[in-house]
């Protein structure tokens, strides 16, 4: 597999561990999502690797989420970027192998809907939380988006998640059952490429029917979303 910018790609007997290194945040902007998506995409039609792992190279970030900076910079590529986006995280409610988001750090806003849309979640036990924290900076919910946190978790976990913005720190993103396991930062990439090679072990063809059978209208819903009220109301306003 070639070379990327942000990305290390590694191959562990069949399991394919994606480390993202788009600078301290992980922020999501139209270079850093493109080179995701293709490598997504790579992977997905790989006859050798059999579930995924989607992680950060630090003990601190996740990911933050989007590149606001980036947005404000390049005004006129926020639509097309938010289009892709949004596309994207559809593509991978669907992906066709499993999916496990190692949270090595915080993962905020938009990167917390990364690790969402994941099969699976493990996180580090220590210092990291999980947060939506777009209450408190006036951004709105497009309806997909919000119905993936919904579907996810408890109501009672998605409502402080979505209206106060809570963060879950390991132990209670755990106990809240946002997360499927809680490990130290030494021994969270090494579980969560154990569990990634057991799912892998599941029929490919029938793992991704039953992805696309569960999630289908949900990845339609998302497509479906109104980038453009998104935008303006959220970041214009």
């Amino acid at each position: 597999m070639s070379a990327w910018k942000f990305l290390e790609v590694n191959k562990k007997k069949g399991v394919a561990v994606i480390t993202m290194r788009h600078g301290d945040s992980n922020s999501f902007n139209a270079d850093f999502l493109g080179e995701l998506r293709e490598c997504a995409g790579r992977l997905g039609s790989d006859p050798e690797i059999r579930s995924a792992v989607f992680t950060g190279d630090s003990e601190k970030i996740f990911s933050t989420g989007l590149d606001v900076p980036w947005m404000t910079a390049h005004p006129s590529a926020v639509k097309p970027f938010m289009e892709e986006m949004f596309s994207f995280m559809a593509d991978l409610l669907l992906f066709p192998l499993p999916t496990v988001a190692a949270v090595n750090g915080h993962a905020m806003a938009g990167g917390a809907m990364f690790a969402l849309v994941m099969d699976y979640r493990f996180m580090r036990e220590e210092e990291a939380f999980i947060s939506l924290p777009e209450i408190n900076y006036k951004v709105i919910w497009p309806p997909g988006m919000l119905e993936l946190v919904r579907r996810r978790l408890a109501y009672n976990v998605f409502r402080d998640l979505v209206l106060q913005g809570r963060r879950f720190y390991g132990p209670e993103a755990l106990a809240a059952g946002i997360v499927d396991g809680l490990y130290g930062g030494g021994e969270l990439p090494a579980r969560s490429v154990e569990f990634a090679g057991e799912m892998g072990k599941k029929d490919r063809a029938v793992y991704a029917h039953i992805k696309r059978t569960m999630h289908g209208d949900l990845a339609r819903m998302i497509r479906g979303d109104d980038v453009s009220e998104f935008i303006t109301k959220s970041f214009l306003s």
